[in-house]
């Protein structure tokens, strides 16, 4: 008992010198994450929550998101899970806190449901998302925001799908990313998945040409595609593909016109 007081005490005065909400929220779910970890795993756990303080000004918060969840994540997954989640976390940190904040934020729904190869693949598209330009840490903090209620909407091999027309739109700037982030995606999930897909497709081969092209396309295919009838969708989006591929700036005219 004496050798756990001395381990909680003196990772408390650690994290107390970067932020006292911080230290508070390593005391409070000290005594049930010793009940799920042991005794022999309490170091590497306050540990891990400590190094990631290191990564950067805004660190604390990562560390904070972290030891906050610690007990919600230990009664879903495994140990070597939990690890893994914690690890991945820590590496985002490094990139940006704003999007490992979010990570963390996320991450119960995402653990509840995945596997850890398939959450290596969320994190590593998000990470993606994260470069030298300006604002890409809002980026992708967002990313990591939204991906509950779109993987929820429409499965993990669509949403990645989705996540990497993202990374092709966002490098013709943050703000196109952005706007490709947060455009409403209920029509996009009410279109088959097939045709889905195809939109996808064709919006990313767009998006190697011109982002903003790519963007107006993306945003305008589902409300047409639901508005034309089924018999006629595929071979719509096979016209809009080939005059596209010749003519990209007007690829955004085609399918209005085949509406009509």
């Amino acid at each position: 008992i004496l050798s756990m007081e001395n381990l909680k005490s003196t990772y408390r005065d650690k994290l107390q010198s970067f932020s006292q909400h911080l230290a508070n929220a390593y005391i409070q779910v000290f005594p049930e994450v010793l009940s799920l970890l042991g005794e022999q795993n309490m170091d590497k756990w306050a540990r891990m929550g400590l190094q990631m303080v290191g990564n950067n000004w805004r660190a604390w918060e990562c560390a904070l998101e972290y030891f906050r969840l610690s007990p919600i994540i230990l009664k879903k997954v495994d140990l070597i899970f939990a690890y893994k989640w914690a690890f991945y976390g820590s590496q985002l940190a490094k990139l940006s806190s704003e999007a490992a904040v979010e990570y963390f934020r996320s991450s119960p729904f995402f653990l509840a449901k995945y596997d850890i190869s398939t959450m290596k693949s969320w994190v590593e598209s998000g990470r993606q998302l994260i470069s030298d330009r300006h604002g890409s840490s809002k980026l992708a903090a967002l990313f990591f925001q939204l991906s509950p209620h779109l993987i929820n909407d429409m499965g993990f091999a669509d949403f990645k799908e989705w996540a990497q027309l993202a990374t092709e739109i966002a490098k013709w700037g943050t703000d196109l990313g952005a706007n490709y982030l947060q455009l409403p995606s209920d029509k996009l999930c009410a279109l088959p998945a097939s045709l889905r897909l195809e939109v996808f497709s064709l919006t990313r081969s767009l998006a190697k040409r011109s982002g903003k092209l790519a963007l107006q396309l993306y945003q305008l295919s589902p409300d047409v595609l639901l508005k034309i009838p089924e018999r006629t969708r595929a071979w719509s989006m096979e016209v809009t593909r080939t005059i596209s591929f010749q003519f990209p700036e007007r690829a955004v005219a085609v399918l209005p016109l085949i509406q009509q």
